[in-house]
């Protein structure tokens, strides 16, 4: 994430913006997103506090065994909101980000080595303190299983799932899409990608953000960042977010030469590539970059010649020029990882992250050496193209099939069945089909083709061999450092000494003049005596030195010897002013150490299978005739009888594309269920524990309602929220044409669908929770008239209930039902000022709505006047003038008190 600027504001300092802020993590960035939408972070609450009692649990099963060489393996699922638009990327996309994580976090960016106008990109004297983390960002391989379910199994998956929202463009709520999708984030990294972020405060662009180890959110834990992000082969904001979330800060501390709390980042006045920098940002031709007071540094260039370390990831520089994160840097990650050391008592505590790597959760998560993919889990799946599944008789339905999911020249076979007695094996993904008869149709679509699974492993032993169709190995050549024992132990070939002297080479401002802010000959500290010290190197020089860096290193220090003893003059720099002869790469500035290269082999195993797949959907085709043989003069439903909802109504889910998918999940469905109704003993629900992001949809048969008056349908209903946000919707519709074609009869809002209220609990109706409604219009006078009620998931919600559908004449309908009483809901409680109230069967009553303090006393009429329906909305209610504190919402109809409801007002934001 670079060439952007970055707005941060924090309790104790500030840093301001000009124009663009690249990410959003900084400390105190979830408190400040807490502030912003306390109320969707109270919802987590309870699922927060679930996911932490079941990673104490999984931690107290861990048996702390490591992985043989002592990698840690992250698993990785990446939920990818998209619109149907670009950025809907591609799966091979996403792999090839998280192969790039692995080699920025690992040290071996394609670019570390690279030269940029003949400048090498990373300076040896920042290449030597170079970080290997050793980690592996893997796709998950199984679904996450429900640790109190005793029978659940893991399902197998790709890693990446894909959800149509519109929350994918420009959220207010940047966290909102973390709702949508969201696996536990004590077992898997979570990323989620969205086409943009809304715009920024100070008008900036936001490219992603993470959270912190340890924040207590475990429900929102992750890295959110732009598709475009993601899917750039170039960009680093990935690996930038991905260190915020192993415990990283920015590398200039998010204030004016300020600390990342790590020993071998140097300070950076500002960020490079936002912020307060003035410019020229930094290049490899700038190296080195801010030294001195006198050039933007934050300390003395006898104290830091090297300037900043501007190829960090952790900084905002130009994605071409990053390369690096630092062994301090790593050390953070480790403690993340693996916990902090004690050395008074020699024991490493639990990292915050540590189980998510343990033997037991790669095992469960698929992500393991040698795991092997469950065979033939691609599932055939099908849609009508035009999205019509109802029409009348004669006309043609077009079906179009997923074989574009499978890989290119894998099916070998496609087999329609229209359910009528007729098929279709012509192999056509897109067929059209007319059917001769009046009913309900059962249709499948049968898929063959061929699959071949891969299994990765470092060793042959790790490998299924047996049943494998064939193996093979890749090999990537690594660059490593250290001591010279170190990579001879590694077996490392083409080893080099490196010796840097870039900043104190015959060309640098150090050599040729001496600094104005330098403090050439302040060492007293030192025990062998002023600007004389004794450096001890174990290398033969020899040989390995080249000439040219010998001679450069003759001219660049007062005193120079040929052995294996050093001493050096008044030139000699260093980061801290600390000298620590055990710790010489860490901290001085003259750098030496070897470079060589080891091959790292991965075998592969091929299992190659010929599959076939069978996908059945119920009563998917309607088929009516133009006009309907049902012409009572009213209906009732009341489901006392679950047969009721089969014989008459049918149950569907919006169907479409968007929707196909290889990774299977529940979804919701109206159902039947006994015990709860407005009158009677059973009704229909949408259970709050199977919603689904889409629709689910409830048909009618057809009816003939030319002979009444005033058609009309009337249905009672009642839901409840897990918020005081609620979003999920219900419309009603109405079909003259069989349903092809639906039209809006009228819709129940956000509130109405949540008419009863926040419950936290699994909600079922009290008597007075239940309202009811009648739905009219003059079109509905037909022969062929059809209704459907579309419950619409946009997020979570409590349970929905519907009962006493009844059709018929208005009149009639509109008859009152003396079980339903009077109601009032106030959203959002508590308030910061700004609310409203809905009033429900208070029609044809004059109604008074009065705002009363604790002692009874009015302080404001909200609303007088007559209604006329079952449902009112008082709208636009601002009480921020007032006092917060606790006052009742009084209503009286008809000069009664009919309801009173506590309303708490907060204080503002």
């Amino acid at each position: 994430m670079r060439n952007r600027l970055l707005t941060l504001i924090l309790s104790f300092l500030t840093v301001t913006s000009v124009n663009a802020q690249k990410c959003g993590t900084f400390e105190g960035s979830l408190e400040e997103q807490k502030q912003k939408h306390p109320t969707f972070f109270q919802e987590l609450e309870s699922l927060n506090a679930e996911l932490e009692a079941n990673h104490k649990s999984a931690l107290g099963k861990m048996t702390h065994l490591k992985i043989e060489d002592g990698k840690k393996i992250i698993p990785v699922v990446v939920h990818v909101i998209h619109n149907l638009g670009g950025e809907n990327i591609s799966d091979a996309a996403i792999q090839g980000a998280i192969d790039a994580l692995n080699k920025n976090i690992n040290g071996q960016s394609d670019k570390f080595l690279g030269q940029s106008n003949g400048y090498p990109l990373t300076p040896e004297i920042f290449a030597s303190v170079r970080g290997v983390a050793n980690i592996e960002f893997r796709l998950a391989k199984l679904t996450p299983v429900d640790p109190n379910c005793d029978t659940c199994t893991a399902r197998p998956t790709n890693g990446i799932l894909r959800v149509q929202s519109e929350l994918t463009n420009q959220p207010e709520n940047r966290n909102a899409v973390k709702a949508l999708s969201y696996w536990n984030s004590y077992q898997y990294l979570n990323i989620w990608t969205l086409q943009r972020f809304a715009p920024q405060d100070d008008g900036g662009v936001l490219l992603g953000f993470a959270q912190f180890p340890s924040q207590g959110s475990m429900s929102t834990d992750g890295v959110v960042l732009k598709a475009g992000e993601m899917s750039d082969v170039n960009s680093t904001t990935l690996t930038h977010e991905v260190g915020h979330w192993l415990g990283l800060r920015h590398i200039w501390g998010d204030a004016t030469c300020g600390d990342d709390g790590v020993k071998d980042t140097p300070t950076h006045k500002y960020s490079n590539g936002a912020g307060e920098n003035p410019g020229p940002f930094p290049s490899p031709a700038t190296f080195p970059y801010h030294v001195g007071f006198m050039d933007n540094g934050c300390v003395a260039d006898s104290l830091n010649p090297a300037g900043e370390m501007y190829m960090n990831y952790m900084d905002y520089t130009n994605d071409n020029y990053v390369t690096m994160f630092s062994a301090g840097q790593v050390d953070v990650m480790n403690e993340t990882l693996d916990g902090v050391y004690d050395t008074e008592n020699d024991t490493t505590g639990i990292g915050f992250r540590e189980y998510m790597w343990s033997v037991e959760n790669i095992n469960f998560t698929g992500t393991v050496d040698g795991f092997v993919t469950p065979t033939c889990k691609q599932n055939a799946d099908f849609a009508s193209s035009t999205g019509k599944y109802f029409m009348c008789l004669g006309e043609n339905i077009v079906l179009k099939g997923n074989k574009t999911q499978f890989a290119s020249g894998t099916v070998n076979a496609l087999t329609w069945d229209y359910g009528d007695g007729d098929t279709d094996d012509s192999n056509s993904n897109l067929v059209a089909h007319t059917y001769s008869t009046v009913g309900s149709y059962d249709v499948s679509l049968t898929i063959a083709y061929n699959e071949t699974t891969e299994s990765r492993a470092a060793s042959l032993s790790n490998l299924d061999l047996v049943n494998a169709t064939s193996y093979d190995s890749i090999v990537e050549t690594l660059n490593v450092q250290g001591k010279e024992t170190e990579l001879l132990a590694m077996n490392a070939s083409n080893i080099v000494l490196h010796l840097d002297v870039d900043s104190l080479s015959i060309a640098s401002l150090w050599k040729l003049n001496a600094p104005e802010d330098s403090v050439i000959g302040a060492h007293s500290s030192f025990a062998l005596g002023l600007d004389t010290f004794l450096l001890t190197f174990s290398a033969p020089y020899g040989d390995s030195l080249e000439i040219e860096e010998y001679n450069r290193l003759a001219l660049c220090f007062s005193v120079w010897e040929k052995d294996s003893i050093l001493f050096l003059g008044d030139t000699l720099t260093y980061y801290y002013g600390n000298y620590e002869s055990e710790s010489f790469d860490a901290y001085f500035m003259d750098t030496l150490f070897y470079r060589g290269e080891v091959e790292k082999k991965t075998y592969i195993a091929y299992y190659t299978n010929t599959c076939v797949s069978t996908t059945v959907k119920d009563s998917l085709i309607t088929i009516s005739s133009t006009s309907s043989s049902n012409t009572a003069g009213s209906y009732i439903y009341d489901f006392e009888d679950a047969s009721e909802l089969s014989l008459d109504w049918q149950v569907t889910k919006g169907l479409s594309e968007g929707d196909w998918s290889f990774n299977a999940v529940e979804n919701s469905s109206w159902e039947w269920i006994n015990g709860v109704a407005v009158s009677g003993s059973a009704g229909l629900m949408i259970d709050k524990d199977n919603l689904t992001l889409g629709t689910d949809e409830l048909i009618s048969i057809a009816y003939d309602l030319s002979a009444l008056t005033s058609p009309a349908i009337k249905f009672s209903y009642s839901g409840a929220s897990l918020n005081t946000f609620p979003v999920n919707e219900v419309n009603v519709y109405y079909s003259d044409d069989c349903g092809e074609v639906w039209r809006i009869l009228g819709s129940l809002t956000n509130v109405q669908v949540a008419n009863a209220g926040l419950y936290s609990t699994n909600f079922k109706p009290n008597t007075d929770e239940w309202n009811d409604t009648v739905m009219t219009k003059n079109q509905l006078k037909n022969d062929n008239i059809k209704f459907k009620f579309e419950y619409i998931t946009n997020g979570s919600a409590n349970n929905f209930y519907l009962d006493n559908i009844k059709i018929g004449e208005a009149a009639s309908l509109m008859l009152p039902n003396s079980a339903i009483a009077s109601r009032v809901s106030i959203y959002p409680n508590p308030t910061d000022g700004k609310t409203f109230i809905e009033l429900n069967n208070l029609s044809n009553k004059k109604v008074e709505v009065r705002l009363v303090n604790i002692l009874g006393a009015e302080i404001m009429n909200l609303f007088s006047g007559e209604i006329v329906s079952n449902y009112y909305m008082v709208n636009d209610i601002d009480l921020s003038h007032l006092e917060t504190g606790i006052y009742f919402v009084k209503v009286v109809a008809d000069g009664d008190i009919v309801m009173t409801d506590k309303l708490i007002l907060k204080q503002s934001k």
